[in-house]
């Protein structure tokens, strides 16, 4: 796959099969819109571009942390693994903001990418205002010459799939339905920074985690997850919260990892959660924390067992 960039275009390319959207997370109705590109593209002959923001122009406008499902460089991972042949990473300029559909259909679609069938979602807006759509699309197919597919929302029984519902599971927590959206266990990715070396006080070797600013880190609580660093999988246990116990100040994100005891400080990790365990809450005494990280890990590696993570 080729990611490319304004700046590469016109591509030097007869033809192409395009879709178009924000793509935050990557999750199940995105990948039915691919699946629906790919086998346009392959009856046509044409290879699949997907056109997509770096930031979203919602977090972009709102200034938002804690709301991004998924940066950049994660948007280009998936993006492989889906076996497209050109990603097209936009930046939302003033330029963009104040482009037209019309303008961005000619401009950027039709002459920049040679677009001659679009594949879009069902509820895809695009340009200024948010004016372009599918009927907006609709009524451009014979003037410009371009066949246009319309995928329709992928659901989970009667819920439809979409980010801003991803969004609100993992805002309260329910990382186990938010991954169920993804098709995917939601994770973070980040340095391993230095912390207070509380957990190693009370026997359990932690490593703080500093993730992307922008990406939704869930909801306060103790999770079972499963961590990758390097070529190796690690079951653990992570804490997202305050620590009331102890200072109660800042949001910290520290996750113990089952049998690994080498160093971790500037290492790049990534941590998959499975499920919540518990919400954050204050404890009496130490020996009252101790006790309940225990049983936490007892829980983690349970959870982590009954669903296939090594533990």
């Amino acid at each position: 796959m080729k990611v490319i960039s304004l700046k590469d275009l016109p591509l030097d390319i007869p033809a192409s099969s395009v879709t178009v959207g924000g793509f935050d997370g990557f999750h199940r109705g995105h990948l039915s819109i691919i699946r629906e590109l790919s086998v346009i593209s392959r009856c046509a002959m044409t290879p699949t571009i997907l056109v997509t923001f770096r930031i979203p122009p919602r977090i972009v406008l709102s200034g938002d942390e804690n709301s991004l499902l998924m940066t950049a460089e994660e948007k280009i991972e998936e993006a492989e693994k889906a076996g497209l042949d050109y990603l097209l990473l936009l930046d939302f300029t003033e330029e963009l903001r104040e482009m037209g559909a019309r303008e961005f259909l000619e401009r950027i679609l039709m002459e920049g990418l040679k677009a001659r069938r679009i594949v879009l979602g069902f509820n895809h807006h695009f340009g200024r205002n948010r004016e372009g759509d599918i009927h907006f699309l609709a009524n451009h197919v014979e003037e410009m010459g371009f066949g246009l597919t319309v995928v329709p929302p992928e659901k989970i029984g009667d819920m439809v799939v979409n980010s801003s519902r991803i969004r609100k599971f993992l805002w309260d927590g329910d990382v186990e339905r938010a991954s169920e959206c993804l098709g995917r266990p939601y994770s973070l990715s980040g340095k391993v920074v230095k912390g207070l070396g509380l957990g190693e006080k009370l026997g359990f070797r932690t490593a703080n985690l500093e993730p992307d600013k922008l990406k939704l880190v869930p909801r306060d609580g103790v999770y079972a997850v499963s961590i990758k660093l390097g070529p190796s999988t690690y079951g653990g246990v992570m804490n997202i919260g305050r620590r009331p116990t102890v200072d109660g100040r800042s949001r910290i994100l520290e996750v113990h990892i089952f049998g690994y005891e080498g160093e971790l400080y500037g290492k790049c990790i990534k941590v998959e959660f499975v499920k919540r365990l518990r919400g954050e809450r204050k404890f009496r005494d130490l020996d009252s924390l101790r006790e309940q990280i225990e049983k936490d890990i007892e829980s983690a590696r349970n959870v982590l067992a009954s669903k296939g993570f090594p533990g």
